[in-house]
């Protein structure tokens, strides 16, 4: 369940396949596509982004152990 107010937090994640810089403009496109969403840095050379969302905002229906798997 979403928790009103709830902080938003800033995770990074690694991205499988994440390994084209001239991508970055379609991944940025991608991201604005989900809400409660931001895509704030990718790093292609250890194919990671860092994001920002309130995790019970983002994924309501999802247990807070599942959501890098949802993600």
């Amino acid at each position: 369940m979403a928790i009103a107010g709830e902080p938003v937090e800033r995770v990074k994640h690694q991205v499988t396949g994440l390994f084209a810089p001239e991508r970055a403009d379609d991944l940025r496109e991608v991201m604005t596509q989900l809400p409660g969403i931001k895509l704030v840095s990718v790093d292609f050379q250890n194919a990671e982004a860092v994001f920002e969302y309130a995790p019970g905002q983002a994924f309501p229906s999802v247990k807070a152990d599942d959501i890098v798997k949802q993600f």
